[in-house]
């Protein structure tokens, strides 16, 4: 048995088998999957699903007599459309509290970032320190006034 679709990236893989399964069907069975696939930024399998999208499903299967040979193929096809509502709530405690700890992690993340860069030079920065800060005394330090 194979499943495709025409207007969407699936195959058998998606489909989760609820009764039967996809490598035999004997005679008077039932098969029956469910597709269960996350919308993403309002897309489902790489199709755009703000306001719903048509699924065109084609089904084939190749029977076999009780002896084992293989009849002819078979197939069928069907649309079903799946409706995608929108969440239009205005965002709520939860969502605030959400973002503002992703925000938090995400300077977090770029400071743990900046040290790690620097980390390996912080010797070489340090040895330049404390050169410039050596220069700079011995400038400061004056010498002796001879007496008169």
């Amino acid at each position: 048995m194979e499943v495709t679709t025409r207007n969407l990236r699936l195959n058998l893989d998606n489909f989760r088998p609820v009764q039967g399964n996809f490598n035999r069907i004997e005679p008077n069975e039932l098969m029956a999957a469910v597709l269960e696939l996350p919308i993403e930024d309002g897309r489902l399998a790489g199709r755009v699903a703000t306001r719903g999208l048509p699924i065109e499903l084609e089904v084939t299967a190749t029977p076999v007599n009780f002896d084992g040979t293989a009849l002819d193929e078979v197939w069928g096809e069907s649309v079903v459309w799946v409706q995608v509502d929108t969440d239009d709530a205005l965002p709520g405690f939860g969502d605030s509290v959400s973002d503002g700890a992703s925000g938090v992690v995400a300077v977090f993340s770029v400071i743990l970032i900046v040290v790690g860069v620097l980390l390996p030079f912080l010797p070489i920065i340090a040895a330049i320190a404390a050169l410039i800060w050596w220069i700079r005394r011995r400038k400061t330090e004056s010498p002796p006034t001879p007496a008169i």
